[in-house]
């Protein structure tokens, strides 16, 4: 059975931005159904990532992201 698990990329995208040197500037990038823009802003602003890729589906409907 393949469940799809929103934010399931998000603890994982977490863990490598706490492992890098405090000065290394690499981005960390995390996915994972996340589908509204107060998702995304949350995984930012809890500086969990630096990027918060949404999924596609929002590109399908101008008012999703309100």
């Amino acid at each position: 059975m393949n469940r799809k698990v929103a934010h399931s990329q998000v603890p994982l995208a977490e863990q490598i931005k706490l492992s890098l040197p405090p000065d290394c500037r690499i981005p960390v990038s995390t996915v994972g159904l996340i589908t509204q823009a107060h998702q995304a802003e949350e995984i930012l602003q809890d500086g969990k990532a630096d990027v918060a890729r949404l999924r596609f589906s929002f590109l399908y409907s101008r008012f999703s992201l309100t």
